[in-house]
């Protein structure tokens, strides 16, 4: 008996906290080890601290914010400033070049998680080559089918993936905790409060997909509102933090340092049962794809649905195509991935954050000044 499913542009509220806790997740997961390493050092763990209870903060000011904005009662924030004209049009291009920048960076990590798994063809270089592109192309071709769908399939995709993406972190924590040096988890600090403040505060980009439940919450099925889905997220980034600090238990504080790619790494540490499986890092790289492939199909399926809301249309192929060229252009640019971090950390904590407040805070004049229009 075949199964047919509704298209009438809802989700339920697991498909949407599932959607959101895979795009956090994969976003922090992958540098939070080499990048605390760098930037906390011996205070890693007072640092992490000052992490999470900022990102919590901000989690709740976004969360705030769709309620405040009364985002459940439209369209999303992006159609208040459909008949703007010009301003209306400069928050579009804003929308879609924030996704473009996040995107190249994920792109970034994924041709490091392939390097870093030994993947065949894949030179392990200082700068992108383009035969590296070409083998990270099919992975984009199938995040870019994966973005063309409408917001339900969306949802189910996400449904279907979600438990595999925490599996290699799941066998990380059953086989791997007797190489864990616990006095990692021993919190001191030799850093003034301000510096661990701007080092926490540099960090919160990673925490930016937390910004697509504005987009998420319109197509929330009715009664479905109330699901503490700010509660979920917050969740999700404790685990990770977590998850950092005893894979720095493992890999050591000054072996994180020299290795952007820490948490593939670690997974030399691991041994299962009986000799199976001798190189698990390999194994597991199938599992990391998928995060990989998380964060760049949720980032093109965002930024074709934002265009696709403040232009009233369907989502386009060709601007997701753009899209791609696009960010593509800008990992070409960017060299590596240790440039891209540094461009992505500096240009989202004195940019993309605030923005990420901002646009909604924004929404409600915009509407103000569509009524005034009208009148």
């Amino acid at each position: 008996m075949s199964v047919i499913f509704s298209n009438n542009g809802k989700i339920s509220a697991k498909q949407r906290k599932r959607s959101l806790m895979l795009s956090i997740f994969a976003s922090i997961i992958f540098i939070l080890p080499y990048l605390s390493a760098n930037l906390f050092g011996e205070s890693v763990v007072v640092g992490l601290l000052v992490f999470l209870i900022m990102a919590g903060i901000y989690i709740l000011c976004l969360d705030r914010l769709g309620a405040c904005c009364d985002i459940n009662n439209k369209k999303g924030f992006l159609t208040s400033f459909d008949h703007i004209g010009l301003p209306g049009k400069l928050v579009l291009c804003i929308s879609l070049t924030r996704q473009i920048m996040r995107l190249s960076f994920y792109i970034l990590i994924t041709i490091a998680v392939l390097e870093e798994g030994q993947v065949p063809f894949m030179l392990k270089t200082k700068e992108p080559l383009i035969s590296n592109l070409l083998v990270v192309l099919p992975l984009l071709v199938i995040a870019f089918y994966g973005a063309k769908v409408g917001v339900e399939n969306h949802g189910r995709i996400n449904e279907l993936i979600f438990w595999f993406l925490f599996l290699p972190f799941a066998l990380l924590l059953l086989f791997g905790l007797k190489e864990v040096d616990y006095q990692i988890f021993i919190p001191h600090n030799e850093k003034k409060i301000g510096t661990l403040l701007l080092y926490a505060y540099a960090m919160l980009p990673f925490v930016l997909p937390a910004e697509y439940d504005l987009y998420l919450r319109p197509h929330l099925a009715k009664g479905q509102e109330n699901n503490k889905n700010g509660l979920a997220m917050f969740g999700i980034v404790g685990l990770s933090v977590f998850l950092t600090l005893f894979i720095l238990g493992i890999y050591g504080i000054q072996g994180a340092k020299s290795d952007v790619m820490a948490t593939i790494g670690i997974m030399r540490y691991i041994r299962l049962p009986f000799g199976l499986l001798e190189r698990i890092d390999v194994l597991m790289i199938c599992f990391f794809m998928i995060g990989c492939f998380v964060l760049i199909s949720h980032t093109l399926f965002f930024g074709g649905y934002l265009w696709s809301k403040g232009k009233e249309e369907k989502q386009s192929a060709g601007l997701l195509v753009f899209m791609l060229i696009a960010a593509v252009a800008v990992v070409l640019w960017a060299r590596s991935l240790e440039n891209g971090l540094l461009v992505f950390l500096c240009y989202g904590a004195v940019i993309d954050v605030p923005l990420s407040l901002l646009l909604p805070l924004l929404s409600p004049v915009a509407k103000s000044m569509e009524k005034e229009e009208s009148e």
